[in-house]
């Protein structure tokens, strides 16, 4: 059984250890840059709270992936905190770019996977751009792409994959003019 396997980034995990260190230092600067800090229930909550969003980071980093099966089967483990998608490569329809907020300007996007489901019914999958490198997805798009040509792309992802566009800022499209 081959496997394929696309990695989230690091950027969620280094965003965090960049946060924890900023608030730690602020801390420290609170303190007069003592590490003296005092050990009471303050103290031990904030340090819990830090050690749970490091954890939350490294757990998301370790568990969010795209893996091709047997050139047949998509497995997206980051779209949903628990479950795992699974869809047909071959089932594929469309993928669109879309942005993840109301507000079309501000935030990241979403790559949205449409598939007809076993019933004959469209169903989709998503997953986060910011989890991934835009290396990771130029990858992941143009092996997809070579399994299924007949999946059609979003023009914004045609360009990508040409080189035209960098994915640096949020879609265009929203989720109703993609749904029409």
């Amino acid at each position: 059984m081959k496997k394929e396997i696309f990695a989230g980034g690091y950027r969620f995990l280094a965003m965090t250890f960049i946060g924890v260190f900023a608030m730690t230092a602020i801390g420290l600067q609170q303190h007069h840059l003592s590490l003296n800090v005092p050990l009471n229930s303050n103290t031990l909550i904030v340090a819990s709270i830090f050690l749970g969003l490091l954890l939350l980071a490294v757990h998301m980093k370790m568990t969010t992936y795209l893996a091709i099966q047997n050139e047949r089967i998509l497995i997206n483990s980051g779209y949903h905190d628990f479950a795992k998608d699974t869809v047909d490569i071959h089932d594929m329809k469309y993928i669109y770019r879309v942005s993840q907020f109301i507000v079309a300007w501000y935030g990241c996007s979403l790559m949205v996977i449409y598939f007809r489901d076993a019933k004959g019914g469209m169903r989709h999958s998503a997953l986060r751009e910011r989890n991934y490198s835009p290396g990771t997805l130029k990858a992941f798009l143009s092996r997809i792409v070579k399994i299924n040509p007949s999946i059609e792309l979003d023009p914004e992802y045609q360009d990508f994959l040409s080189g035209t566009l960098e994915l640096r800022s949020p879609s265009k499209n929203r989720a109703t003019s993609v749904e029409q």
